[in-house]
Order: structure tokens, then sequence, then C-alpha cells
């Protein structure tokens, strides 16, 4: 769940990244929320692993720095290449989270499960969400 939660970090920065670019004002209300959802997952993701074990560190250096790069490479070859990794991101960050929801359902823990399944609903939202901007949101550069 570590590697969900450092995840969940690398989208929050990235969708900050994104919105500080002059984009539509309609997109940069979109990645506005989502950062702030995120900044909420990340906190329930983190309480839960809270519970599960040791509490794990809400932010993660690494997934700045390669969401830096995507966003300056985003600069050159447009914001739809880096929306279409935030949608893979999504994509695979919900199929993590059902994994969970399962593992811990299996053992037992209906309410843990429960919470991990909302997270997957959550995820796949955002990756729906992104993928209306991929597929027919303006061209912001030559992606």
């Amino acid at each position: 769940m570590g590697l969900a939660l450092r995840s969940e970090c690398g989208a929050r920065y990235l969708y900050r990244f994104l919105r500080r670019r002059s984009l539509g004002s309609e997109l940069r209300r979109v990645l506005e929320e989502l950062e702030g959802e995120e900044r909420e997952l990340i906190d329930a993701v983190a309480e839960l692993m809270s519970e599960i074990g040791p509490a794990p560190r809400k932010w993660a250096f690494r997934r700045w720095v390669g969401s830096a790069a995507v966003w300056a490479f985003s600069v050159l070859i447009g914001v739809r290449f880096a929306l279409r990794l935030s949608v893979d991101a999504e994509w695979t960050v919900a199929r993590w989270y059902s994994e969970y929801a399962r593992f811990l359902a299996e053992g037992g823990d209906t309410e843990r499960a429960e919470r991990c399944a909302a997270f997957v609903t959550t995820k796949q939202r955002h990756a729906q969400i992104l993928q209306t901007w991929v597929d027919h949101g303006r061209r912001t550069g030559p992606s």
C-alpha cells in the first residue's frame, strides 16, 4: 500500500504543476479539484495504513521530482502527454486498491476492505475525467 500512497503523492504534485501552466480555466479548475481530492485520499490511505502498521510518510521526494520532470517535458510536447500518463496511473492505482480490498475482505476485515473499495471508485472517476480531457480537450501543444 506504500507504493499506492507514493503514487497518490505523485498525482497530487503533477496536478499542482499542471494547474500552474496557462491552460484553459476549466482544465485548471478540474486539476485543482483533483489535487484536493488527492490530498484527501492521501490522508485516508495514510490513516488506513497507520491502523494496519507503522505510520507512513505523506510525502515523496522522488515522486515530486518525477512529477516536475513530466511537467517540464509537457512544456515541450503538450499537456495531453502528461494527462495520458495520469490516466494510466489512475487506472493502475485503482487496480492496486482493488487487490488490497480483496485481500482485506478475504481476511475478514470488511470495514477496511470497503474503505479500499471507495478508493477504487475515486481513482476510476479521476481516470475517466482525465480521459475526457485527453480525448476531447483543446490541444495545448503538439501531443
